[in-house]
């Protein structure tokens, strides 16, 4: 398997930066979602600065939904769930399973739709959208990012999912595999974390994980993937809806006919849900971007033409982030960036992957072969956290 680190954002970037664009259209509609402002850096109804947390409901777009003049998106609801949030399966009993359908990164500024817009319409939407048009979305849905909440254990496991080719059948399975990275082995799997005890019957919020890698596939064979590495990530204000179907909601008129939406224009979906964690500039730095010759360090910080950050005669970056890793608070050392999210997420069924070899923790031993060092050395996920959950989805759906 070729481990890209975050290499492909690039060529997706220079080729798809026109794929949000739809038709012209009339008439407009608001609803009260909140909008968050990533570029003033946490300040405005969305809170989004460094170790700040913004509220799951708001997201970046004007929220001023323009009808298609041609007509509305048409989606078979037989086949793609209720109108409401789309599931692809029916939650029933403590166990609730979820995968994200929209993805809003919040902060840091360089990483948002204010700064990056084709990383989050060209890229992020567009892998996380499915590749359904009779379901409204006209994605690849090659990134599945999964939450269990388990009621009862009262605990939540998340994790990646490579591609399904049946994920309103057989549904998803938890990626968990060992990948080899130049000489460092990788251990990319789920993580159970407990809910912390501020946590109701419908929303919930978790303690922190110490470490999270998430595996993001650009291609529907699985066979590229690129591991986003979160630290101390924490999952707030996540709301399941009554019928324990949905974690925010759809918006049918923010699509045109043809199933596509304009992002800055209208949310296609609302959140209900919100992340954030922080990843190290030495990890970034790690990560490097192929095509556009720059590490996620330099795109993070900004400092282009660099390649890859300037460091001091230590050898440490020279570079600042916002917040620090030692401290686990904004500002201070500043080794690190803060990365927050809202997201929306709808019913699935996580099958036990007996099938799926990538989700049965074996090891791959020609990854990473091609990749360098993309995801960095730092491989541990301070506990052993998650190591159940591929045997515990056999009970999900």
């Amino acid at each position: 398997m070729r481990v890209t680190g975050l290499a492909k954002f690039g060529f997706y970037a220079a080729i798809t930066s026109a794929v949000a664009v739809a038709g012209a259209s009339i008439g407009a509609c608001e609803d009260e979602h909140r909008r968050s402002t990533p570029s003033e850096g946490g300040s405005g109804s969305c809170q989004a600065g460094a170790g700040v947390f913004p509220a799951g409901n708001c997201d970046p777009s004007d929220n001023k939904c323009e009808k298609d003049p041609a007509g509305t998106c048409a989606i078979d609801t037989t086949k793609c769930g209720d109108i409401s949030c789309l599931p692809m399966a029916n939650n029933t009993g403590s166990v609730l399973d979820f995968r994200m359908r929209r993805l809003n990164i919040i902060s840091p500024p360089s990483l948002t739709y204010a700064v990056n817009p084709t990383l989050q319409t060209a890229i992020i939407d567009s892998a996380v959208d499915l590749k359904a048009k009779q379901c409204g979305e006209v994605g690849k849905g090659t990134f599945s990012w999964l939450l269990r909440v388990d009621k009862a254990k009262k605990t939540l496991t998340t994790g990646g999912a490579p591609p399904s080719a049946d994920p309103f059948g057989a549904g998803y399975c938890f990626y968990n595999h060992t990948v080899t990275v130049g000489t460092t082995p990788l251990a990319v799997k789920p993580v159970t974390v407990d809910l912390d005890p501020t946590s109701t019957d419908t929303t919930f919020v978790t303690k922190a994980i110490p470490k999270l890698f998430v595996p993001i596939f650009l291609d529907t064979a699985g066979t590229a993937v690129i591991i986003l590495p979160l630290s101390n990530p924490i999952i707030k204000d996540l709301t399941i809806s009554a019928n324990g179907n949905c974690i925010g909601s759809l918006n049918p008129v923010a699509l045109a006919k043809d199933c596509t939406d304009v992002f800055s224009d209208c949310s296609k979906w609302h959140t209900a849900g919100a992340l954030g964690g922080y990843m190290s500039l030495e990890e970034a730095d790690s990560v490097f971007i192929k095509e556009l010759n720059q590490s996620l360090c330099v795109v993070l910080t900004q400092t282009a033409p660099l390649t890859k950050c300037d460091r001091d005669g230590a050898g440490l970056v020279k570079a600042k982030g916002d917040y620090c890793s030692k401290t686990n608070k904004p500002g201070d050392c500043q080794d690190s960036f803060w990365l927050s999210a809202t997201f929306a997420a709808s019913a699935i069924k996580i099958n036990d992957g007996a099938t799926t070899p990538t989700c049965q923790g074996l090891a791959d031993p020609d990854a990473g072969q091609d990749s360098g060092s993309d995801t960095g050395t730092d491989t541990g996920t301070g506990t052993d956290a998650g190591t159940d959950a591929p045997a515990d989805a056999a009970d999900a759906g």
